[in-house]
């Protein structure tokens, strides 16, 4: 029997290697697909319910969210068994934070077991959802998957949203409670289910824009919907950044009337500063008359927000220069002393802002990070938009995601599916990355032409692939 040629063998092993890959990339794709429905359907449980958890044993209590982030985390580290993180100064930052993260949550363990498993159910979500964006799959189904989960919750929550203006604000939850005290004033939502909504009404609108208003009107009505809901859950700074992402997604995303939609995207975006001022500005509020927002109460809660902020400021800066920079232990705050409702305390709840609240998590390194992160996706997404600049027509709504993130950062931490919208972006930040290499410039191939022969070129040249096989862009979310 004739002996196999080397040839033969070295085939053989690339081919039984590609199939492995390719089964390692469907593993790592369905994951990843998995983790990123479970989180999101959680989270819009969670908000009908009015809390995350389900039951206690021991010390350790279950809570609606720990399976999904164990599933991104164990999503993350097949992922990362195929390849390194990609994204470049994006990656970088994403591991810094992450990092920082897991590593105050061991402190804490090692110091008090109890609030920092209790801290880590918002962090170490952020945390993985930030390493997964880094290493998942840039593969239409991944994209599909987050397009089709987020407008899949964010119905669920317009339709808890509606539900909740005919029946009571305390529908489904399972601790009633006076109407008053629910959701910041018997509001239909929280500040995060809110934002849900607005994230799927941006991805909304801008694939109504991308297709065309007459062949979508089942989205533009839907998108319609959203919008209406998301205003009827009064929830003032998650209203402010809907705008603002409509406003960008109006003015930036390719597709039919770019005049039209553009001009009323800047009138949008000119509303602002007095959206903002009735939002985030007491004086402002306490000189407006009347409008859709409640007056005193707003202006009772930025005055909370302010109050709470100063004292973490000085309770802060009296930590050790370690816990200044990398953050405290997971649980831990530092002494905040306020003086509300004729009474002084130690206020030991939520810090009411991503930026001010990042600091006992990751300290000063990790809120540095952050903002650079949200700095640099943004910068991203517009060049990607920009006329002439974009390859394979990326859309707008990660750019707008940046900019929602970062207003509703101001008086809200970022947790759990509102951090959507920062992994949406890093998808769609080192898709771009990828097709700019994928690209090949102009001046390299003319170089090439020149200075190799006809036959060394034709002995380079890939084969060609058939057209059904060669990558394209990720499709527009109708996919």
């Amino acid at each position: 029997m004739r002996p196999p040629q080397p040839a033969g063998i070295v085939a053989r092993v690339r081919a039984q290697e590609g199939r492995a890959q390719q089964a390692l990339n469907r593993s790592g794709e369905t994951l990843t697909v998995w983790a990123i429905w479970m989180l999101l359907l959680a989270s819009a449980v969670a908000e009908a319910l009015g809390q995350t958890q389900l039951f206690g044993f021991g010390f350790y209590t279950l809570h609606i969210v720990d399976p999904p982030v164990l599933l991104a985390f164990f999503a993350w580290a097949f992922c990362q068994i195929e390849r390194a993180p990609r994204g470049g100064l994006v990656a970088v930052l994403a591991l810094v934070i992450a990092a920082l993260v897991l590593m105050n949550f061991v402190r804490g363990m090692i110091s008090d077991a109890a609030p920092a498993l209790l801290w880590a159910r918002a962090n170490l979500a952020n945390a993985a959802l930030l390493l997964l964006a880094t290493t998942c799959n840039l593969s239409n189904r991944v994209q599909g998957s987050f397009c089709r989960a987020l407008i899949v919750s964010g119905g669920a929550v317009a339709v808890l949203t509606l539900l909740r203006l005919i029946l009571g604000p305390g529908l489904f939850m399972l601790n009633p409670a006076d109407a008053d005290m629910i959701n910041d004033g018997g509001r239909a939502l929280s500040s995060s289910g809110a934002f849900l909504i607005s994230l799927a009404a941006v991805l909304l609108l801008s694939d109504v824009l991308r297709t065309g208003v007459t062949r979508a009107t089942g989205k533009a009505a839907l998108l319609m919907a959203y919008v209406a809901m998301e205003v009827a859950s009064r929830q003032g700074t998650a209203t402010v950044a809907l705008a603002a992402m409509l406003g960008v997604v109006l003015v930036t995303e390719r597709g039919s009337l770019r005049g039209a939609r553009a001009a009323l995207g800047i009138g949008l975006l000119l509303m602002l500063p007095l959206l903002g001022l009735l939002a985030f500005d007491p004086d402002q509020l306490r000189s407006a008359q009347g409008g859709t927002f409640e007056i005193a109460h707003r202006v009772d809660n930025l005055d909370t927000r302010s109050t709470i902020w100063a004292a973490l400021k000085v309770g802060f800066s009296q930590q050790s220069l370690f816990d200044q920079l990398f953050g405290m232990p997971a649980g831990q705050l530092p002494p905040m002393i306020v003086y509300l409702s004729n009474q002084l305390g130690e206020w030991r709840l939520a810090i009411h802002s991503m930026y001010y609240g990042s600091l006992p998590v990751m300290g000063y390194v990790g809120l540095s990070a952050f903002i650079t992160l949200l700095f640099t996706l943004s910068a991203g997404s517009l060049l990607s938009v920009l006329p002439g600049r974009g390859r394979g027509s990326p859309p707008a709504y990660p750019l707008a995601m940046c900019v929602g993130t970062a207003l509703l950062s101001y008086t809200y931490e970022i947790r759990l599916a509102s951090m959507m919208g920062l992994f949406i972006a890093i998808w769609w930040f080192r898709e771009a990355r990828s097709s700019a290499r994928r690209v090949r410039p102009p001046h390299a191939a003319s170089e090439a032409s020149t200075t190799s022969s006809p036959v060394s070129r034709a002995a380079s040249a890939p084969p060609e692939q058939p057209l059904s096989r060669r990558r394209t862009a990720p499709p527009s979310p109708q996919s």
